[in-house]
């Protein structure tokens, strides 16, 4: 896109009127930049502190994957010429169940795709991508504030299975996200 400037209220331009022997005295070419102005991103919270290690093994909406927890191991005072306690190993399981999902859509216009400069696709799916991060930031944390309890001294969000106390069961937080 080019500007034309009047030579009777621009004096001021890179080719004004004050300028002689320029075929295109009036002309001024806009440059467009082949970068993009991103939106400020904040960083993830949530992905530091969650495992994502079966998200392999899930492939749709509505799967469940069984997990083992690993057992827990008393340790005790070791004596000599005494026996020891033994631990009787479980297979205790948790089930991971996929019960919600987000998505996102859009569409690029065959022109844009032909004559940008900026490959649109490329950066609506980064932008989508931050969205999914964003969203998913907010969901976990407010569920993990929803557990708090108020009459936990110390404001336990979940436990240790070893601990036996109540709240909500870490990797149950995660299975609804």
């Amino acid at each position: 896109m080019a500007q034309y400037f009047e030579p009777a209220t621009d004096t001021d331009a890179n080719f004004a009127n004050s300028v002689s022997g320029q075929t295109n005295s009036f002309f001024l070419p806009s440059v467009y930049s082949k970068k993009v102005l991103n939106f400020f991103r904040k960083a993830s919270v949530v992905e530091a502190i969650t495992n994502t290690d079966y998200a392999g093994e899930i492939s749709a909406y509505g799967d469940s994957v069984k997990i083992i927890k690993e057992p827990v191991i008393s340790v005790s005072d070791y004596t000599r010429g005494s026996d020891t306690t033994d631990t009787k190993l479980t297979d205790q399981e948790i089930t991971l169940v996929v019960d919600s999902a987000k998505a996102f859509k859009f569409i690029v216009d065959d022109i844009e795709t032909n004559m940008s400069h900026v490959n649109f696709k490329e950066v609506a799916s980064s932008s989508a991508a931050y969205a999914l991060k964003d969203s998913y930031d907010a969901a976990v944390l407010a569920t993990m504030f929803a557990g708090v309890s108020a009459s936990s001294p110390d404001h336990i969000i979940g436990a240790d299975a070893a601990a036996g106390t109540g709240g909500v069961a870490k990797l149950q937080l995660l299975s609804t996200y």
